[in-house]
């Protein structure tokens, strides 16, 4: 198959229409719990606020920024991070054609990989996309196409770290791409000197973040959330946690979470030995790295293995490449590795019903084409655990009738979306209470939380029953149940506040002044 033949040229086309099969149904994508905190964060920041001083959260700084990117240039609503995410992948698809035609001679290979990746990408529905490790996978791959010409300037290798630093403001570990890129680059050039334009470019967008919070009065509390509150919420996972049982949960879930055509495709790699050449030595490692990466967090989220995808699409791409251009040399070699692969994919296919993702593709197009006016249908996919975007929706409907837009409004549960969907800005800077819940920030935090209730209290406080998290928060209460070891936010509430609304699992206060009654 080589790159201008009739047939690859159909191979191109075949792959052209499944991306734009694909990749509109990404807009369809509502929020989960995450994205409703990054939205929050990311209005407060266009405000001129400062992230974990002014909205609390534990997450690197990067997703602030991109979501605040995405409200700026699009708007509030739900698909303008999703928009945003589009044409992130849209990028990446063409940087992934840029390294398939500067690393392995064949634009042809980015195409497929690019659809190996969105398949993947769908595959893990709302929850799991517009994360950290999205966009910063994303962002790794644009790395990889800066440094993929074998003559590539030092320009192009700042540009690559820069990537690579900005992926890393996003998902710490990341960074291990930058460490396989450096690798790879003294392989091929034998000389160190690519290292110090790469680690020059990577430390531009760290060094700027760190000035950007210095200058705005909130490095302290970047501080005190990243490096204070993060290790107790790791620490969590990790009490009573087995090492070996650990690793091996971290292999099998990576199994399990990635997409199948991307895993069947990796054997195929042993067809013609591509194994042994630099790059593909070097995106290995950068998989093996952050896969220890997701094993030290612990809590092996199927989107804490997203960073993951693009390189292992690149990868399978390569394999399914080797495998066919082999085909006709070594035919029944060929022969029994095609068969394995198809025995592997059958079997990672079972996995989950084909039926249930063309009933998702097919619902995900009629809340397109119905211009997202299909209220019922949009909460249902956005739906999942414990949390049900209809109910959110009533109770943000109840607080923009029941609460002036000037009031402010607490939430007690983790639905900080609550504040998107009403257009009520927190009381706090604790748009969620999961720091006010944990046994290791609980004490320091909560006599904030009351200072700030009482210099001005706000409009509604909503309290969520049902949100268990004893993964996050490390005590087997839900909010409902914390706020009884909570005295005196309980006492505030009795004294100043009345029950108006049972909606679902929240039940809603109104301030007495703002009660009819009041």
């Amino acid at each position: 198959m080589e790159p201008g033949a009739p047939r690859t040229r159909w191979l191109a086309l075949a792959a052209l229409a499944v991306l734009a099969l694909l990749l509109p149904q990404v807009l369809a994508l509502g929020y989960g719990r995450d994205q409703g905190i990054y939205a929050v964060v990311g209005h407060e920041l266009l405000d001129g606020g400062v992230p974990y001083r002014d909205a609390w959260d534990f997450k690197p700084p990067g997703i602030f920024f991109i979501f605040a990117a995405s409200r700026w240039l699009f708007g509030p609503e739900p698909w303008a991070i999703r928009l945003l995410e589009c044409l992130a992948l849209c990028a990446t698809v063409g940087a992934m054609v840029h390294i398939g035609r500067h690393a392995w001679r064949d634009a042809h290979l980015g195409l497929v990989a690019g659809v190996l990746l969105l398949v993947g990408h769908l595959g893990l529905n709302f929850w799991h996309t517009a994360q950290p490790e999205s966009f910063g996978g994303l962002l790794t791959v644009g790395a990889l196409a800066c440094a993929a010409r074998r003559g590539a300037r030092p320009l192009a290798l700042v540009a690559a770290g820069v990537l690579v630093g900005a992926a890393t403001l996003c998902k710490p570990t990341l960074a291990a791409v930058g460490g396989a890129l450096a690798v790879e680059l003294v392989w091929r050039r034998r000389s160190a000197r690519p290292l110090f334009w790469l680690a020059a470019g990577g430390l531009v967008p760290i060094a700027l973040c760190v000035a950007w919070f210095h200058a705005r009065g909130g490095y302290g509390a970047l501080a005190e959330a990243l490096f204070r509150f993060a290790p107790g919420y790791t620490a969590v996972s990790w009490q009573g946690t087995d090492l070996g049982w650990l690793a091996w949960e971290t292999v099998r879930r990576a199994w399990w979470f990635m997409p199948p055509l991307s895993l069947a495709g990796l054997p195929l790699l042993l067809s013609r030995r591509a194994y042994r050449e630099p790059l593909v030595l070097a995106l290995g490692l950068a998989v093996v790295v952050e896969l220890a990466g997701v094993a030290l967090q612990a809590k092996l989220f199927a989107y804490h293995y997203a960073g993951i995808q693009p390189l292992l699409a690149l990868l399978a791409a390569l394999g399914y490449r080797r495998f066919f251009r082999g085909a006709r040399r070594r035919p029944l070699r060929i022969a029994g590795a095609l068969a394995a692969g198809a025995l592997l994919g059958v079997v990672l296919l079972a996995r989950g019903t084909l039926a249930a993702q063309t009933r998702l593709a097919l619902a995900h197009y009629e809340l397109l084409l119905g211009g997202f006016c299909d209220h019922a249908l949009a909460d249902e996919l956005a739906s999942a655990a414990d949390v049900d975007a209809s109910h959110n929706r009533a109770v943000a409907e109840a607080l923009r009738a029941r609460v002036p837009p000037g009031d402010t409004v607490l939430v007690w549960g983790f639905e900080p979306v609550l504040h998107e969907l009403s257009g009520r800005a927190p009381a706090s800077r604790f748009i969620y209470d999961v720091p006010l819940r944990t046994p290791w920030s609980a004490d320091a935090l909560r006599p904030e939380l009351m200072a700030e209730l009482a210099r001005r209290p706000p409009g509604a406080i909503v309290v969520e029953h049902g949100d268990y998290l004893d993964w996050v928060t490390g005590t087997p209460e839900d909010s409902a149940e914390a706020l009884l070891d909570f005295p005196e936010l309980r006492s505030f509430i009795v004294d100043d506040y009345v029950l108006a609304h049972r909606i679902g699992d929240f039940d809603l206060y109104l301030a007495r002044r703002l009660a009819p009654d009041g």
